[in-house]
């Protein structure tokens, strides 16, 4: 799966997100918002293709194969043909492709060396921290405890209170504030919520994801809107068992806290004034109403809806993908096409298609060629070894050819079979004629090929056919 169809297909999810943010609103809990995020992230990090009947991306694939048309390539002449075949590659796949290649890489290495720089840096200061051991703050860690050992300490270098770590957190409170033990308490509480919640990876995360597509601007509006539903998150955690009376000394306390900090928080902690939009905080603080279930099934019902149309591809591509990285393992394997003639066309694709009367998915590891008469010549593809041959009352007659590489083609629906099991055969040998045997309703060719066991698409490697809509 190509990087730029990750980032559409990713980007396509994040809109969707992003008008069911605005429309909705918090008629729905963070915590929904951050899964829709994750299934975008997962979009864009996963090189791996789900395909389905329902995604719209089938609307742009053509899954009608009859109006295909491969034309035989009259044979360029020895010495232009090895020009062609080597000057092309080169041009194709060294100059344009590399490049782009090598500017996408550059893009990656900047946008994350600046963010670990950063994440060094702060790291560095914060080395001056010492532990809080007084009564207070030994008496909270024993009633708040983690699976992972986590660090309470004071410094010098910040003035809010943050959380910083992924395996040994360490919660930092200013030095230059005092505050009650009601407002520490709070503070506490805020920052081990988000280190209960694993935040600071989910963080890491979206800096991947960032620094992979750091091309497409709407991964970093989701950058900024995922870092605010977190934050959402972790107060309504916060606030979750508190009284009325308590969801305002907490709301004030962040209004304090903002009013202390202006400055956007960095890319590796959480601040306690890390989100800036205080009326959306505190109104869900001091809400904390119960919510529409009905809303959170026609959501869920969408959600579903809107990933399986968007977050899936077109049937067939998958296929398409996994023999495309087949054939490029494989470069040095090339085949002609088996019949040398114009009128050869190509009535059947491999892959999956739709059937036109039942519907149902098929799934076809093969291609069939027609159009010709009975008795044309079909020719060995490459030179190899005859593996087998025979007869079957639905491949009717039909050779198997042992190439190069773990490469067998089969060929069936044959006339008559010119070649005899263990036979050596060189390129454009005649091994058969195309006939109507086995279950063929007209004279055709069908022609299959595996790769270590496994089938392929035969037109990937197909030398000499050019493909004509």
């Amino acid at each position: 799966m190509r990087l730029l169809q990750m980032s559409v297909m990713g980007s396509v999810l994040i809109v969707l997100t992003m008008l069911l943010r605005r429309l909705v609103g918090d008629k729905l809990p963070p915590g929904c918002y951050l899964v829709l995020w994750s299934l975008a992230g997962v979009r864009l990090l996963l090189p791996v293709m789900i395909a389905s009947p329902f995604s719209v991306y089938q609307l742009l694939q053509k899954t009608d194969s009859n109006d295909v048309t491969v034309f035989y390539e009259p044979m360029i002449p020895d010495r232009l043909q090895e020009m062609h075949t080597v000057v092309q590659p080169i041009m194709k796949e060294l100059l344009f492709p590399n490049i782009l290649t090598i500017l996408w890489f550059c893009g990656v290495i900047v946008c994350f060396g600046v963010i670990a720089m950063k994440h060094w840096r702060n790291r560095v200061a914060y080395t001056a921290s010492l532990p809080v051991e007084n009564d207070f703050i030994l008496n909270w860690r024993r009633y708040h405890k983690l699976y992972r050992k986590y660090q309470i300490c004071i410094c010098q270098q910040i003035i809010t209170p943050l959380t910083y770590g992924v395996i040994r957190p360490v919660i930092l409170l200013p030095a230059n504030q005092s505050m009650s033990n009601e407002d520490l308490h709070m503070v506490l509480l805020h920052e081990w919520n988000h280190i209960r919640h694993f935040d600071i990876l989910w963080q890491w995360i979206l800096v991947i994801i960032c620094s992979i597509h750091w091309f497409n601007p709407l991964v970093w509006m989701m950058f900024v809107l995922c870092r605010q539903d977190i934050e959402l998150f972790c107060d309504q955690a916060t606030v979750k068992f508190m009284e009325a009376k308590e969801r305002s000394a907490y709301a004030y306390l962040l209004l304090r806290q903002a009013d202390t900090c202006r400055e956007v928080s960095l890319f590796s902690h959480f601040c306690f004034t890390g989100y800036h939009k205080m009326e959306e905080r505190i109104k869900l603080i001091m809400k904390q109403k119960p919510f529409s279930r009905k809303i959170l099934f026609i959501t869920t019902g969408l959600l579903c809806v809107g990933v399986l149309c968007f977050g899936t591809t077109a049937m067939g591509e998958v296929n398409s993908d996994i023999n495309i990285e087949i054939a490029q393992q494989n470069e040095g394997t090339k085949m002609v096409w088996p019949i040398q003639s114009n009128e050869a066309v190509l009535t059947l694709r491999y892959g999956e298609h739709i059937h036109p009367i039942s519907k149902e998915i098929m799934k076809v590891e093969h291609i069939c060629i027609g159009g010709v008469e009975k008795g044309t010549d079909i020719i060995a593809s490459g030179s190899g070894v005859v593996k087998e041959t025979g007869f079957d009352t639905v491949l009717g007659n039909y050779v198997v050819l042992q190439y190069e590489k773990n490469v067998m083609l089969r060929y069936w629906h044959c006339e008559e079979v010119l070649v005899t099991e263990g036979k050596h055969v060189d390129v454009y040998d005649k091994i058969a004629t195309v006939g109507q045997t086995g279950d063929a309703t007209g004279p055709c060719l069908s022609i299959a090929m595996y790769q270590n066991g496994e089938a392929v698409d035969p037109m990937l490697y197909m030398d000499n056919a050019v493909m004509k809509e």
